[in-house]
């Protein structure tokens, strides 16, 4: 599914994302659009990117080892 992100979700090649995932990733993105129509950019750009990071830290550990983010990028 792409949406206006810029497509981000096709990047996650082997991932496949649940629709309680994918339901919350929306959920996270409609609050990030509300706080940039608020004028908050900062805030809206750090909201963007935890939607996006909680879907890559399955483990939810906060933290990512040099292995990991070398899988990562």
């Amino acid at each position: 599914m792409i949406h206006p992100h810029y497509g981000y979700l096709c990047s996650f090649k082997n991932k496949s994302l649940s629709f309680e995932e994918l339901e919350t990733l929306y959920r996270n993105q409609i609050v990030s659009s509300y706080e940039r129509f608020l004028g908050q950019e900062l805030l809206a750009d750090e909201l963007s990117c935890l939607s996006y990071w909680l879907l890559v830290d399955e483990d939810k550990k906060g933290y990512f080892n040099l292995n990991e983010v070398e899988k990562l990028l």
